[in-house]
């Protein structure tokens, strides 16, 4: 599913089978469809439409190139998801069929944004369970497309998602901070700075994404500034290797567990030796939650710097909105604004509301 200047890497490709994992997960759905493909492309996603929401998929914006498409409007199965490839592509995916059959039709939101088509499918293996057909683009190219079974995804085949549970698909994390009300092991700087953990303001911003394809980007920063200015200042740059997303409350409470190293910027020129060194790895979490409301008036939102796989005394750090009552971005206040987005599989863009 990309254009046409790249067709032929993938028909070099596409008559190839996906290797499956060596032990696949049990297909025990009689939505036969649902779940995640591995396929020659990339990856597959799909989910049953639940019917209080197929009125949503007939009147989207994008309902022209994708729904009102559809073969098969009426099913008996109707499903809605995303796909990705292997060429850094990625869209969304609306199909309709049988238990043995599927029409769909798909439209890229990521590298080659626009572009459309349509796939048919049968399921071609049952051990492991596996398909084989054909897609076409709008544009005019075509080519084989086959794919298996890998794993059921949370509520893919229609359930109700009401306890906490792992978001599979793509979704990016953000998180800027400011907390006047901390405290930071600064250098010795020769005596300038006290022993132990003075006051300090922290300060920084968190960026990660996980795509479509499961590669995993993001970068950061956490500066602790002691309040006596005579002391040099904490800083270390972040380089997000992993991302997990739990889903609390669907659409509204998230929480992101993001593995980190230092990046090679930071140096011990600014920290007591041994403290915070170049390629430390540690954990942050990243909490975005709109059901409550901190004390400071924004949301109940909350980041956890650390902990440190190695020594990084420096930069540990609880922040949340309920920690002052100092209205957020006033002089000495602290706060947290987390973000947490997921794309809509209906071409709504990125939000909250789709983490589900």
């Amino acid at each position: 599913m990309i254009r046409r200047r790249i067709l032929a890497t993938l028909v070099a490709t596409a008559g190839m089978l996906v290797t499956a994992p060596s032990a696949f997960a049990s297909h025990s759905s009689t939505s036969i469809w649902a779940g995640k493909w591995l396929t020659s492309t990339g990856t597959l996603r799909l989910s049953v439409i639940p019917p209080q929401q197929l009125a949503a998929y007939k009147t989207a914006a994008n309902a022209s190139v994708l729904f009102n498409r559809l073969p098969c409007k009426s099913g008996p199965q109707l499903y809605a998801g995303s796909y990705g490839t292997a060429q850094g592509d990625q869209g969304i995916v609306v199909a309709c069929g049988t238990g043995s059959l599927l029409n769909a039709r798909f439209l890229s939101n990521g590298r080659f944004a626009g572009a459309a088509g349509s796939f048919r499918l049968t399921i071609s293996t049952k051990t492991p369970l596996g398909f084989s057909g054909t897609y076409s683009e709008d544009s005019g190219g075509s080519g084989p497309y086959t794919g298996t079974w890998e794993r059921h995804i949370k509520g893919d085949s229609g359930e109700t998602r009401v306890a906490t549970h792992p978001y599979d698909g793509p979704f990016e994390v953000r998180a800027l901070f400011y907390a006047f009300t901390q405290t930071t092991t600064p250098p010795s700087d020769a005596g300038k700075c006290p022993s132990g953990r003075p006051a300090s303001i922290t300060s920084g911003q968190i960026i990660g994404r996980r795509l479509e394809n499961g590669d995993i980007q993001g970068s950061g920063n956490v500066t602790d500034t002691p309040h006596r200015s005579r002391c040099r200042v904490p800083h270390i740059p972040i380089v997000v290797t992993d991302i997990d997303l739990s889903v609390i409350a669907p659409g509204r409470t998230l929480r992101a567990v993001l593995t980190v190293r230092i990046g090679s910027k930071a140096g011990s020129s600014v920290h007591r030796p041994g403290d915070c060194l170049t390629g430390t790895v540690g954990r942050i979490v990243i909490l975005r939650d709109d059901t409550t409301k901190g004390t400071n008036g924004y949301r109940g939102d909350r980041i956890e710097i650390g902990p440190w796989e190695a020594p990084c005394t420096a930069h540990r750090h609880v922040i949340t909105n309920a920690v002052s009552s100092i209205p957020a971005r006033g002089a000495k206040s602290t706060w947290v604004i987390s973000d947490i987005l997921c794309p809509s599989q209906s071409g709504g863009g990125q939000s909250s509301r789709n983490c589900t």
